[in-house]
Order: structure tokens, then C-alpha cells, then sequence
């Protein structure tokens, strides 16, 4: 396969691409980076993506799912790639001809978060968000029988396996995947081992980050029933298992 021919880049800092997963702590991440990059930095904003990919892919459009959001995404990256710019970020997930094209040119990296923490933040997040965007209006006893909240279950599972279409019930076969691409990041962090990521990201790239908190959710997450815990659990079995194998082979 023939390889994109970036352009160049007068800038000495190293050109990375920031796979943000939602509710990990990647938002103070990316802030972090962006204050390095300043005008050098893309971000492919989440809302203004897709509303258009709504207007492009309207007649197969699922909100739960996003698939067509995440091909124009992926479709975006590639652009801001070829144009050479030196640090891109956003909710994309893995694609393996753009990582054969780019690993030579751009540093694969992103932060995760364990999942059921992850999981029970993103419900409260959009359960008490303003915006009209994702919010959620089920209880939470509810909301975890909904083919949405099973999708959230693998979420990681999805964005390393790079799966191109959503599937209620992920397969042993994408959590295989998954695995195998995570070893091609070359940084993963952990939001509860933050200070391991920004060592690395100053040894491998002489990037000195400073990493706020950049975002609160609305409510806390309070007391939830071990029913509903268990349920959780099991939802993010997949994500639970990819979790454990990414920390024990960063």
C-alpha cells in the first residue's frame, strides 16, 4: 500500500495524534497538549462533526451508534494528516490504513480510564448535561436495558478494534483486535496514574505537560444500588478485560 506523502513541517515538535476517548480525563489531556501546539493543534470537535455527518449520512443515521459519524471523522484526520498539521485530536477511532500510512510520521496516543468508572461518569455527565446533545433521560435502572447503554459497554473495545459498525453484542473476535492495535499506541496513559503519562510524554517527547481538570460533571455519580452495579459490570465485561490488558503491557 502506498504511503501519504505528508507535507513538511518546519516545527521541531513531534507530530501526535491523540485518540480521545470520551469520559477518561482526555479533555484536560488534549488542553494540555494544545497549550504545547497552540495554532499547530487540529481538534475535531465532537457536536459540529456530527451535525454534519447528519446532513451527509442522514438516511442511516443512528444516534446511539454514530457509525457514519465516525467514518467522516476518520475521513478528517486523514486530511489534517496529509496537510502535515502536528497535533490532532477528537473521538475517532483506530483505523488501520490510516495507522499503515501515518506510524511512520505520527505518534499514536490516548489515556483510559477504568471502564465502569468511565461508565457511570459518561451516564451522570449526559443525564444532567444542558445541551440537548446525548442527554439522557431515563434513570439509570432504566437506561442499562437500552441498546445504547450496551453500546457504551465496549466502547473501547470499539475504538481499538476500529469496528466500522456498532453491534449490540461485541464478539470475542473484535476484543481480539482490540488488543492486538492497542499495541500499536505508542503512549497509553491511565487518568488514575496521570503522573506515569506526563513522564512519558517528556521522555518520549520532550512535552512538559500541565494537566487541569478541565471538566466536572454536572451531578456526581452518588450511591448507586449493587444491582445496578453488577449490571454495569457485566456490560463492560469486554472493555474490563481489554482495560487489564492494555496496564499490564504498557
Amino acid at each position: 500500500m502506498r504511503k501519504i506523502k505528508l507535507l513538511k513541517s518546519k516545527s521541531a515538535k513531534p507530530s501526535i495524534f491523540f485518540m480521545h476517548l470520551p469520559k477518561t480525563g482526555g479533555t484536560s489531556v488534549d488542553s494540555a497538549f494544545q497549550r504545547h501546539y497552540g495554532r499547530e493543534h487540529v481538534k475535531i470537535e465532537a457536536s459540529e462533526s456530527y451535525e454534519a455527518s447528519k446532513v451527509l449520512y442522514d438516511d442511516t443515521h443512528k444516534e446511539f451508534s454514530y457509525d457514519d459519524c465516525f467514518r467522516y471523522r476518520e475521513s478528517l484526520l486523514l486530511y489534517h494528516m496529509n496537510l502535515g498539521s502536528k497535533y490532532i485530536s477528537g473521538h475517532i477511532r483506530f483505523n488501520q490504513k490510516i495507522w499503515e500510512n501515518t506510524k511512520d510520521t505520527y505518534a499514536y496516543v490516548t489515556v483510559l480510564r477504568h471502564p465502569v468508572k468511565r461508565y457511570i461518569s459518561n451516564y451522570f455527565f449526559n443525564k444532567y448535561k444542558e445541551a440537548e446533545h446525548c442527554r439522557i433521560n431515563d434513570e439509570l435502572s432504566e437506561f442499562l436495558d437500552s441498546d445504547r447503554a450496551k453500546s457504551w459497554g465496549y466502547m473501547y473495545t470499539k475504538y481499538f478494534s476500529g469496528n466500522p459498525k456498532s453491534a449490540i453484542t461485541p464478539s470475542e473476535e473484535l476484543l481480539k483486535t482490540a488488543k492486538e492495535n492497542a499495541l500499536k499506541f505508542n503512549t497509553v496513559g491511565f487518568l488514575e496514574k496521570l503522573d506515569d503519562f506526563v513522564a512519558e510524554c517528556r521522555n518520549k517527547y520532550n512535552l512538559r505537560l500541565r494537566i487541569p481538570h478541565k471538566r466536572k460533571n454536572p451531578k456526581s455519580s452518588r450511591e448507586i444500588s449493587q444491582a445496578n452495579l453488577e449490571k454495569i459490570n457485566y456490560i463492560c465485561r469486554f472493555d474490563l478485560e481489554l482495560y487489564d490488558f492494555i496496564s499490564q503491557n504498557s
